[in-house]
């Protein structure tokens, strides 16, 4: 049984909307500014307690999953990473709408690779050093919607590939030698590749509805993991076709909304969740921050208008 926890995230994801709704709104500035500060104080908390306690806060001796047992104060090393990107894409469009921020945007930077890259988290290092590049480089970037539909055909593509049809990533060599030794990782993912199997065959028994919010213990049951590592997979598990369709279809409709911008916010926001879409192929985060991330670069181009004015 998982009890009330899930009831209680979608009640603070309710909250958001209407935070969205009755205040940003009406005082986007202000609204991204907030949450831009509060998210930067965690992050920069964050990175304090990972230097006095480089072992972690603490250790899940309950935990029946896979991975390692050690948190820190946003959970597990992976989780760290999505926080940080969240932060970061607050802060980015915060300093896109208003010119200011600057400084924090790139010292936000620097301490969330810091801190993802001391933990290990590969996944999320390359996340956000790509997301960095976009930043710095962006203005010389005349036709995103081009590298947008690039980024969705190789993102199908390989989760068609290698995750669904269970294809073998050693049989593209360049690829091969990236993993290894850029990424310092296997070929499996960390054992990714074998759970991913499992997931499939699950969801393959009931693909239309899945089998609900699950626990470690069914999950490692199940999948011999603590998780799917991937976040379609999850969405299909816990509710089939049709959870997971509805998902994709509510990211269309924040990208098309946040494509109205034209460039700048908007664009910026696209990118976020293209890299989300890309450190969640072998993790799948929070629910909750997850869509407090869709909402930020929904009401983008509420902030481009700012920026029009300015």
């Amino acid at each position: 049984s998982v009890g009330l926890t899930p009831l209680f995230k979608w009640l603070n994801i309710i909250i958001f909307l209407l935070c969205g709704v009755c205040y940003w709104q009406q005082d986007p500035i202000n609204s991204y500014k907030h949450i831009s500060t509060v998210f930067s104080l965690l992050i920069y908390l964050n990175a304090i307690l990972l230097f006095i306690y480089p072992d972690g806060l603490w250790v899940d001796y309950e935990w029946a999953g896979t991975g390692d047992p050690r948190r820190y104060l946003f959970g597990n090393y992976n989780q760290m990473g999505f926080v940080c990107l969240l932060g970061i894409t607050a802060q980015a469009m915060y300093t896109f709408a208003t010119k200011r921020g600057r400084f924090n945007l790139f010292l936000l930077i620097l301490v969330s690779l810091g801190t993802v890259h001391s933990v290990g988290s590969m996944t999320s290092t390359v996340g956000l050093s790509l997301f960095t590049i976009y930043i710095l480089i962006h203005r010389i970037i005349k036709r995103p919607k081009i590298y947008l539909t690039i980024f969705i055909v190789i993102y199908i593509t390989f989760f068609i590939v290698f995750i669904w049809a269970g294809n073998s990533i050693e049989e593209i060599d360049l690829l091969t030698r990236f993993i290894e030794n850029a990424l310092s990782k296997d070929t499996t993912f960390t054992k990714r590749t074998d759970i991913w199997s499992n997931a499939i065959y699950k969801i393959q028994q009931s693909p239309w509805i899945g089998y609900g919010l699950q626990d470690v213990k069914w999950n490692m049951t199940y999948l011999a993991g603590s998780g799917p590592h991937n976040l379609l997979l999850t969405l299909l598990l816990q509710g089939g076709v049709i959870l997971c369709g509805g998902f994709l279809i509510n990211i269309i409709y924040v990208v098309r909304e946040a494509l109205k911008a034209i460039n700048g916010v908007g664009v910026l926001g696209v990118v976020s969740i293209c890299v989300l879409l890309l450190m969640s192929l072998f993790e799948a985060y929070n629910i909750v921050q997850t869509f407090l991330f869709l909402q930020l670069v929904y009401y983008s181009p509420l902030l481009y208008n700012y920026e029009s004015r300015s």
